[in-house]
């Protein structure tokens, strides 16, 4: 779309540009060729297009064929804008929105006879007119397309960010390499954002739900702690089972649910329980040197990763709940770890 409006003093005689509306020239008394009422020959204004919240000066530039008569004028403001009249002067102050466009009016009337005029006015700011990732369902690659525009014609720029991560100045079309498996599942937000030379901004997006590393990978299971596996599954209603005497300690973390439905939950007797998903006997318990509060985390291959108050991010092989290593972290461990490809994270509370 190209631009509607240059930087600076914008003047419009009537009769001779567009975006400026009157009714001059009309016929004079008992069809006597002429006038007989106020003429609009321009309406100017400056500051245009304006920063969202900005103000406008319009003037409209009237006079009438009889020179003793006063002319008043009535200035309509649109729905979003304020504005300040004296007389042939308005000081008109734009809404908080971007890219927003409206049409002033002006009616000048001598007392008897009124004529009126129209101009344009608007914000600055790029406006999006179409964002587009295809296909959907993503496959092994996505396009971006952002179709966008700048009402004062300024060189816009197009980035682009997938759940976080940004990339800068790929154009108005990207393509975007999608991974097998994202570090964790869960719903990513793909965006499309175009920026001007003014630092103002406009984007829009499209949700998409990918897979993770494993079914478990961190505290709540996805990005979002849903507590939801990553094929969506979660079941309300009556309770199903519960561990009764199985667990002796009380728990402070929340579960982990590993690919087969085990369930992996700590407790304040020292130990890690996995707990068969039909009927929530016991399969295996490993036991620290203290309480367990950190939730655990699944790897892919099955691994479970759980700290300890005893100052150990232990990981535990899923099988038989044997020790597969332990890290000495010199802290007590509150928090829960976090898996990124072949790394588990933990942050270190003080």
């Amino acid at each position: 779309m190209s631009p509607l409006f240059k930087l600076g003093t914008i003047t419009l005689l009537l009769g001779v540009l567009a975006g400026c509306n009157a009714s001059d020239g009309e016929t004079g008394p008992a069809g006597e060729p002429g006038p007989t009422g106020p003429v609009i020959s321009a309406i100017s204004m400056t500051g245009a297009p304006t920063y969202p919240g900005g103000q406008i000066q319009i003037l409209a530039s009237a006079h009438s064929t009889n020179a003793n008569t006063t002319l008043s004028y009535t200035w309509e403001v649109p729905a979003g804008w304020t504005g300040n009249a004296t007389d042939e002067w308005l000081v008109l102050t734009a809404p908080e929105q971007q890219a927003e466009q409206a049409t002033v009016t002006v009616q000048v009337s001598d007392g008897e006879r009124q004529t009126r005029g129209s101009i344009l006015v608007a914000t600055r700011g790029p406006e999006i007119e179409a964002f587009d990732v295809s296909p959907l369902p993503l496959e092994t690659e996505a396009t971006f397309a952002l179709d966008a525009f700048n009402r004062d014609g300024t060189v816009l720029r197009y980035h682009y960010d997938v759940g976080g991560r940004r990339f800068e100045d790929r154009g108005n079309e990207w393509t975007w390499d999608v991974p097998a498996i994202m570090p964790m599942s869960g719903i990513y937000r793909l965006q499309g954002i175009v920026e001007d030379t003014n630092g103002l901004t406009a984007s829009a997006s499209v949700d998409v739900t990918l897979p993770g590393v494993s079914e478990w990978p961190a505290f709540g299971g996805d990005r979002q702690r849903s507590g939801v596996r990553a094929n969506g599954e979660k079941t309300f209603g009556s309770i199903q089972w519960d561990t009764g005497p199985i667990i002796e300690g009380v728990i402070f973390s929340s579960p982990a649910l590993g690919s087969d439905g085990t369930v992996y939950v700590g407790s304040s007797d020292d130990k890690l329980y996995a707990i068969n998903p039909n009927g929530g006997t016991e399969k295996w318990a490993f036991e620290t040197d203290n309480w367990i509060i950190s939730s655990p985390a699944v790897g892919a291959d099955g691994t479970i990763y759980v700290g300890s108050f005893d100052k150990k991010l232990y990981a535990i092989k899923p099988d038989d709940g044997t020790e597969k290593w332990a890290f000495e972290t010199g802290e007590l461990i509150r928090s829960s770890p976090a898996l990124a490809g072949q790394r588990c994270h933990l942050h270190r509370l003080k």
